[in-house]
């Protein structure tokens, strides 16, 4: 993972806040929008962004074959990932992206149908030996 790049100066970062909610208009602010804002407010962002948005397709070339092997020996350990990143990302149509109300936001929306899903819980059951 490399280091974050330099600090956006405080002109650009009015300029991205401005482009994200200009487009909104007097609309309530959604959640995703705060997300976007506050995303960049944020100087230097953690190297393991990618991975939290993309799993281990955020690895690329040998590396990602490396992760693949890893994250199969974990799975044969009974540590199942998440391999879509945060567990948030196996329902990204849902609305609520955070805490407390977004189970049952994933679970109307019908989340667990999605293929990305039921892949992992296939795995969770093959690590409990109930598949």
């Amino acid at each position: 993972m490399r280091a974050p790049g330099p600090a956006p100066s405080a002109r650009q970062v009015l300029a991205a806040i401005t482009d994200l909610l200009a487009p909104a208009g007097a609309k309530p602010v959604s959640g995703q929008l705060r997300d976007d804002v506050l995303t960049q407010l944020r100087v230097g962002d953690s190297p393991w962004k990618a991975v939290k948005t993309s799993g281990i397709a955020a690895f690329t070339g040998d590396s990602g074959a490396a992760v693949a092997d890893l994250v199969d020996r974990l799975d044969s350990l009974g540590l199942v990932c998440v391999r879509a990143g945060e567990l948030e990302r196996l329902a990204p149509r849902v609305a609520v992206t955070k805490g407390a109300a977004w189970l049952p936001a994933a679970l109307a929306a019908r989340a667990h149908e999605e293929q990305a899903a039921q892949d992992h819980v296939r795995r969770l059951l093959a690590a409990g030996g109930l598949a």
